[in-house]
């Protein structure tokens, strides 16, 4: 589920994967898998930190799952006055951190037409690294 908003002018976008029913075994290693990726993906947020870099956190820990070839090519965005804006974190890019960007770090796992799993949470970047805007949650497969 993906709520997307505004509170005083500023968008926020939230996206979160759940089961509906018993998951397969398989499907909840997907979703630890996508969730762990989402974490590395914060844990590599830095002022000075080059997208790519994020990006390569993210896509090393869908990559030990054996999950490269299925990884979503858009691994997060800028947030703000709109809900999609600078910097976009797609493997092209030449963008990098800086203090103050609020980004939403969203990579995930997407197996047409059989299943997919994302986890998509905001940072701000601090001079410290970052500082996530919203609790995380337990996934369903944890």
């Amino acid at each position: 589920m993906d709520f997307i908003g505004a509170v005083k002018g500023y968008q926020f976008d939230i996206l979160r994967t759940s089961f509906i029913g018993s998951p397969s075994a398989e499907s909840r290693r997907l979703v630890e898998r996508a969730e762990t990726a989402t974490e590395a993906a914060i844990a590599a947020c830095g002022p000075g930190v080059p997208v790519r870099e994020v990006i390569r956190a993210a896509d090393d820990v869908i990559g030990r799952g054996g999950y490269l070839e299925w990884r979503a090519k858009f691994t997060g965005h800028g947030i703000g006055l709109d809900t999609v804006e600078a910097p976009f974190l797609m493997a092209e890019s030449d963008e990098v951190l800086e203090v103050g960007d609020t980004v939403c770090l969203e990579p995930g796992i997407l197996i047409r037409d059989v299943q997919g799993a994302r986890f998509e949470y905001e940072v701000v970047i601090t001079e410290a690294g970052c500082e996530r805007l919203a609790s995380p949650l337990r996934s369903p497969g944890g």
